[in-house]
């Protein structure tokens, strides 16, 4: 029975219809609508003595004509490296593919990889192998495609994929539950463990050595994966049924439902005593902020037992029995993203959650840095094995209206748990999905309580406790955000559209696009069409290709634009940045706008491999500062009313942060020696100019080298930086000190780049080839503040990252610091945004003196919370508005040292 919830005279929404989707995989044969048509699938070979079963993407051409798998690049290199850990593909494995027919000379396509996955399911159920191999991207794609975002790709201009692009997936034991099969009467699963695409191994190993030296660890990644999965093969040959991986599709096969008020206030009660509590909420949206968003369901998961029930927010008496619930801070917390839970509690429950202990979210990306597996789903794939349990309810999470972004409303606003006959089976089926998410959570806990045991957890405990301490601080900015100038908005909207109109009617006046009229007299050039784009830059203007895009074909990004440096890809980049902006305004800003004025960002610490935060829903760290049309974005966000705005900002933060770590002398001295500044000590190299002389401008365009050879960049690509910048008289001045052209200038520069690296920072060198040894010859390498950087990393990576966590992680102990001292000391400043080193607080005027004591304070106990840092004298910028003004409207009050506060004149 569907049951349909009439939410108005003329509106029937049918949810029941929305839950019809199958989430098993399809066991019948598909070929019929395969676009693979005539041609024979590949058998199944080898003999499988051990039990394994490697799975590889498609057949290749030549094996099509051998009628077996053999040939391949792939084949050849896997069974080498089998065969000298002892391995034999043809006797001790079975061998297969995702696609069983040769795509005649194509990547496959996502259809293609569906049509066979039933195949695929067959194979297995009959084979019943104890490990599977999947050998590269496609192959996992082929495998697990149907419940993860993982679509295939195809090969790059130079013939590999990256490695970095499905990194997160190799080395783990998947319990996969999907492909359960029988054995003695009994149910059991494979592991699953992924493997790195052979070509990617073999192009990245030439690679080093082309170059002599390891310039990727790739390849040694994949013996290292390769010997893991060859020990945990033979420790299950002998094992009989228990070499096989235990069958456990759910995480609470005992789910209790609850569907009385009664029964849930009794359960609340009973809960509420001291214990350890995983939740999850299911509700309206993404944000709470906005007018008749509701959490509409929760599930709670203990040692003994989960529930699962609706969110009667209509009870006092069960609203009062969750309240006492959530302030309990002896009843401890744990969540998968807990600030959503905590934001979510604070303003739909009214009280902030007490007694946080463990986001696991947060953890799953300690223990493992790499990209876009730190969400629920993936991770109770990765642990457990278990997919597929949202495939249902996943149809009614989307927004109705789109249009509002994060803020949207989505299906589920249409169940009301005053009337829970009203759509049961949606309940049903929902109560269900929250109660497996909290179950998750805590299975997913208790698994990363044992894997720390594994690792150095005293160290990785620091971090840990950074990160749980910060989810408070980081809501906080979350809940409070900007408010946002609606009416000045729209003036600068229409401010950048009279812009991009001047901006077009340059372009169109270049010569270079005189060219474009000349072929297409009646056709305006769409810059928004990549198509047209190559067309006009590649064939009819020539321009030499330098780079490709993903796909293959020509680039056009902004990286090629600004390696062309015509008077037209120039104005090109100046428009599309205006358009970037003016979407931004009309779209992003104004959807993300909640309605009661605020603008509110998200903080996430779970998303870049530095473990540095970020920020979305919007970005507000992609505002370049420094650029003339960021106006028309700063000055749209304000403080509170009433308030001014405090912008404090960490000079030179990650410079300290790399002084700490490599001890070099001279960059100790230029942080320390007020007369002293490496930018305007470099532009005078570059220019040949002396200090007093020198115009800022030029000092400006010298930040693009200091800091581009700091974070990795050769000397070629910062010749480039640097020449597109400069004035006719610039380049007039550098002809007069024998500097006739670009390639003279570009020697130039690598006579400065060498003094640079190899005198002038000599023991940076050092420390930069010390830590790039030591990754490799470890596989990781750590910060100071308690994180491990155990993923595939390049050289700049690998003497980067650290050095930018670091600095990270000083900006959120700040933060933490200013939260409980503003809240201890019953301050009305509030926490609003942190924004790369700058930590933005919205403050009556009154109140600054005392906020900048105790950034002061906080300064003055940075050596103790960080040791690493002794010996460095850190200072903090404090720019403030007017009261009531914006964040493009800034003046700097005063600099903030560990001893002194020193305040600008007229401050």
């Amino acid at each position: 029975m569907a049951f349909k919830f009439q939410t108005a005279p003329s509106e029937t929404v049918d949810l029941q219809a929305r839950l019809q989707e199958n989430p098993t995989i399809r066991l019948e044969s598909m070929c019929s609508v395969c676009p693979l048509t005539d041609c024979t699938p590949m058998p199944v070979q080898g003999k499988g003595k051990m039990k394994v079963l490697i799975v590889f993407s498609h057949p290749a051409k030549g094996e099509e004509e051998m009628g077996r798998l053999g040939v391949s690049h792939a084949y050849m290199r896997l069974e080498n490296d089998l065969t000298t850990l002892g391995i034999s593909m043809g006797e001790d494995c079975w061998v297969t593919t995702a696609v069983r027919c040769y795509p005649k000379a194509v990547i496959p396509s996502k259809k293609m990889y569906e049509c066979c996955r039933g195949k695929l399911l067959a194979t297995v159920k009959r084979l019943k192998p104890t490990t599977v191999l999947l050998v590269g991207r496609n192959a996992v794609h082929g495998w697990i495609g149907h419940q993860f975002e993982l679509p295939p790709q195809i090969p790059n201009h130079s013939g590999f994929i990256h490695d970095t692009d499905y990194d997160g997936w190799v080395g783990h034991k998947i319990p996969d539950q999907q492909y359960a099969f029988d054995v003695d009467g009994v149910t059991v699963c494979p592991t699953v463990i992924p493997l790195f695409n052979m070509h990617d191994v073999t192009k990245l190993e030439q690679n080093n050595m082309a170059r002599e030296s390891v310039n990727s660890v790739v390849p040694m990644r994949h013996k290292a994966v390769l010997a893991m999965a060859v020990d945990h093969v033979r420790s299950m040959m002998s094992k009989g049924i228990s070499g096989y991986a235990k069958y456990a599709p759910s995480a609470c096969p005992n789910l209790v439902k609850v569907w009385n008020v009664d029964e849930a206030i009794a359960v609340l009660k009973s809960l509420n005593k001291p214990s350890i509590l995983s939740l999850d909420y299911e509700t309206t949206g993404i944000k709470p902020y906005d007018k008749g968003h509701r959490i509409l369901m929760v599930g709670l998961s203990t040692a003994d037992a989960t529930y699962a029930m609706p969110f009667f927010d209509w009870n006092p008496e069960f609203m009062e029995a969750y309240r006492v619930l959530m302030k309990n801070p002896k009843v401890r917390k744990v969540c998968h993203n807990l600030k959503f839970e905590y934001n979510w509690t604070r303003k739909i429950v009214g009280c902030e959650m007490q007694g946080i202990l463990w986001d696991t979210m947060l953890v799953a990306h300690i223990l493992d840095m790499r990209d876009a597996i730190t969400g629920l789903k993936i991770q109770g794939y990765l642990k457990f094995g278990m997919a597929g349990y949202d495939k249902v309810t996943k149809k009614l999470l989307p927004a109705v209206n789109k249009d509002r972004g994060s803020n949207g409303k989505n299906w589920l606003q249409y169940l009301h748990s005053d009337n829970l006959q009203d759509n049961y089976h949606v309940w049903d089926v929902s109560l269900s999905y929250v109660g497996e998410d909290a179950a998750t959570t805590r299975l997913l806990y208790i698994r990363q309580k044992e894997d720390l045991m594994d690792t150095d957890y005293t160290y990785l405990s620091r971090g840990i406790k950074l990160f749980m301490d910060s989810i408070v601080p980081l809501a906080e900015m979350e809940y409070n955000g900007f408010i946002f100038d609606t009416v000045q908005c729209k003036n600068n909207q229409k401010l950048i559209k009279e812009q991009m109109q001047e901006v077009n009617q340059r372009m169109w006046d270049t010569e270079e696009y005189g060219k474009w009229n000349k072929k297409y007299p009646k056709k305006d050039l769409n810059m928004n069409s990549p198509k047209q784009m190559q067309e006009f830059l590649y064939t009819i203007l020539e321009y030499e290709i330098k780079n490709y895009s993903k796909k293959g074909n020509p680039s056009t990004n902004k990286d090629t634009l600004d390696e062309m440096d015509t008077p037209f890809t120039n104005l090109l980049k100046e428009y599309k940045a205006l358009a970037k902006l003016y979407k931004t305004l009309a779209k992003t800003y104004t959807n993300e706008a909640n309605d009661d004025g605020h603008l509110r960002c998200s903080f996430n610490l779970n998303t870049v491999k530095s473990y540095r935060t970020s920020s979305s829903d919007p970005n507000l760290q992609n505002v370049d500062h420094h650029h003339d049309i960021s106006k028309y974005a700063l000055n749209l966000m304000k403080p509170l009313p009433g308030h001014v705005m405090l912008n404090m900002d960490f000079k030179s933060l990650e410079v300290y942060c790399a002084a700490a770590h490599t001890g070099d002398a001279k960059l100790l001295e230029y942080l320390h020696d007020e007369s002293t500044d490496m930018h305007r000590d470099m532009a005078c190299e570059i220019h040949f100019y002396e200090p007093k002389e020198l115009p800022s401008r030029l000092r400006r365009v010298a930040k693009t080298f200091t800091f581009g050879a700091f974070y990795g960049a050769g000397y070629k690509s910062i010749a480039k930086n640097q020449w597109k910048n400069y004035l006719p008289e610039d380049k007039a001045r550098l002809k007069l000190h024998g500097v006739q052209n670009f390639m003279d200038f570009e020697q130039h520069i690598k006579r400065i780049f060498d003094n640079f690296w190899n005198v002038k920072y000599k023991q940076y060198t050092r420390w930069k080839r010390a830590q790039w040894a030591f990754y490799v010859r470890n596989g990781y390498f750590a910060g100071h503040t308690g994180f491990l950087y155990n993923g595939v990393c390049n050289v700049r990576q690998a003497t980067n990252f650290g050095v930018q966590g670091d600095a990270s992680h000083i900006l959120l102990q700040e933060a933490k610091f200013m939260y409980w001292f503003l809240k201890n000391n019953n301050m009305q400043a509030k926490l609003i945004s942190q924004v790369h080193d700058s930590l933005i607080i919205s403050a009556p005027a009154e109140e600054v003196p005392y906020i900048l004591e105790a950034v002061r304070q906080f300064l003055d106990q940075l050596d103790v919370i960080n040791p690493w840092t002794k010996g460095l004298d850190f200072v903090v910028e404090a720019e403030q508005s007017e009261v009531d003004g914006n964040w493009g409207e800034m003046s700097v009050i005063a600099k903030v040292r560990r001893h002194v506060i020193e305040y600008a004149k007229g401050a």
